[in-house]
Order: structure tokens, then sequence, then C-alpha cells
């Protein structure tokens, strides 16, 4: 998950985002959003005093022929709460991975869940965005002439990591695994003789 939000592309040596590949990278994602149904538009002048929180677009060169382009909420220094940040893995969990793996002679992998912030629902505080001018230019409207209403999480969103953790727990408990009380990054399943570590 992202620590911080920054743009990546400059610091890496592979190459210069082009506009094609900025152009592609950022219809992907808007196409991802739609897919998930992250937001719904409305009419800015229906707002009555609700926030609206800036956004931005952050990318990277994934490789020379690829750009991430990420749509992230500015969220994060509207206020300072401690109850939005999900459990950090620790040096136990991975250690305990691979005992298990080297004592039952199983293999250990790693996976990337993709666009996982867009999974997880956006939850009870209503979040209104600042679309992204591709949106304006697709529906053919005057730019801020709307907001989106979240219905899922966007990177950025200060409840966004909380969120997919807790999505992500619902899941693996109605796959039958169980949630570690020591460790709650850390899953088992007995019948799939699985330990997963999660962040």
């Amino acid at each position: 998950m992202m620590c911080g939000i920054e743009d990546l592309g400059s610091q890496l040596d592979v190459g210069v985002i082009t506009d094609e590949l900025r152009a592609v990278g950022r219809a992907k994602e808007l196409q991802q959003m739609k897919d998930f149904g992250v937001y719904m538009p409305v009419e800015r002048s229906t707002l009555k005093g609700e926030k609206v929180i800036k956004t931005r677009w952050v990318e990277n060169l994934k490789s020379p022929g690829e750009a991430r382009c990420r749509f992230v909420a500015k969220d994060i220094a509207y206020f300072r709460r401690d109850d939005v940040y999900a459990a950090t893995p620790s040096n136990l969990a991975k250690r305990l991975i691979e005992c298990f793996a080297a004592k039952l002679h199983y293999p250990t992998m790693v996976a990337d869940v993709s666009v996982a912030f867009l999974h997880a629902p956006a939850g009870a505080r209503t979040i209104y965005v600042e679309p992204p001018d591709e949106f304006f230019w697709e529906v053919d409207r005057p730019i801020g002439s709307m907001v989106w209403k979240l219905h899922k999480q966007l990177y950025g969103c200060r409840d966004a990591q909380r969120a997919w953790q807790e999505h992500l727990v619902t899941k693996m408990l109605e796959l039958d695994f169980i949630r570690l009380k020591t460790n709650p990054t850390m899953f088992y399943s007995a019948d799939r003789q699985v330990l997963l570590d999660v962040h």
C-alpha cells in the first residue's frame, strides 16, 4: 500500500512518460473506476456546505512501454485521526510464514491485488471529490460543474487503508480463514493448509 503520495515518474531511470502513455494510463484508471462503481457524478450546485476533496494524478513509469496512473484524493492533509490506519504486518509474521513453509515443505508466494482500494466500500462518511478533467471531456460538461460522490475508496482517502483491510477480513472469513488474534494481518485455513500475511 502507498505510504505517501508523490510523483515517482521522475525518479525512474527507464524513461519519460510520454503524452501517449499518460493518456492510456489515465484511461485505464478511469475505466477501472467505472467498472468498480467507485463514484456517482453529482451536480456541484446541489451540495450545501459539503466539503469537496481535491484530487490529483500520481503517475510513474511501470516499464518503458507502460505508465501507471492513479487518481488520488488529497484527503490526508485535511484532518488528523488515529482510528483510520490499518494494522501493519510485523517481522514476526514473516518469520512465522517462513518457518511454516520450511517445516511443511510448502512454497511461498507473493501476490498483489490490483487496484486494492477500489474494492473497499466508502464507509459511513460521505466523501465528495473533484473529478479529473478527463471526466468532463467525456460527459461534455464544463470543468468544475460536477463532483463525484464516492461509493468505493479512492487512493489518498484517510479511510482507505482501514476500509480495504476490513473488506479483506470479511472476504477471508467468508472463505473460512481464521484471523490470528496475535497478528491481525495473518490468516490461516486448516482445510487449505494456507497461512497468509496480508498488507
